[in-house]
C-alpha cells in the first residue's frame, strides 16, 4: 500500500466499523526472520492480488472485496485477475480510487441497504 492510499483505506475501515458492517484489513507480504539456531527464514502471506479489504454485504453476506487505490493508483495484472475471478464467484468488488473512493464504498452499501429496506 502506498503512503498517499493509507489516509482513503483509513477512513473506509473507520466508515465500515460506524456502520456495523463486518470487515478485515487483509495485507499480501513477506517477512525474514532468524531462527534460535541461526539459520534465516522468510514467510510469505496473502496471494498476489488480495485486496486491501474484505467486507460482507449486510443482509446478504456476500464477500465485498474492496481495493484502495491513490488518484495515480494503477491495478496490477494480478489485482485485475483477483477482481475477475471474485465477480465470477459472484462477489462484489469496489475499486475505491482517490478522492471519490470514500464516497463509491458509500454509495455502493448505501444502495443495498436501501433495496432491502424498501
Amino acid at each position: 500500500m502506498g503512503r498517499h492510499e493509507t489516509p482513503l483505506q483509513t477512513m473506509i475501515l473507520k466508515w465500515l466499523t460506524f456502520k456495523g458492517i463486518w470487515h478485515i484489513r487483509l495485507n499480501v507480504g513477506g517477512m525474514g526472520y532468524t531462527k534460535k539456531s541461526g539459520k534465516r527464514g522468510f514467510v510469505k502471506f496473502g496471494v498476489a492480488g488480495l485486496p486491501d479489504i474484505m467486507a460482507t454485504e449486510p443482509g446478504t453476506g456476500r464477500v465485498v472485496w474492496i481495493e484502495v487505490k491513490s488518484d495515480r493508483g494503477v491495478m496490477s495484472d494480478e489485482q485485475i485477475r483477483f477482481m475477475e475471478t471474485a465477480l465470477e464467484k459472484n462477489h462484489h468488488y469496489i475499486l475505491a480510487h482517490g478522492r471519490g473512493g470514500l464516497d463509491d464504498v458509500i454509495k455502493f452499501f448505501d444502495e443495498r441497504e436501501a433495496r432491502r429496506t424498501t
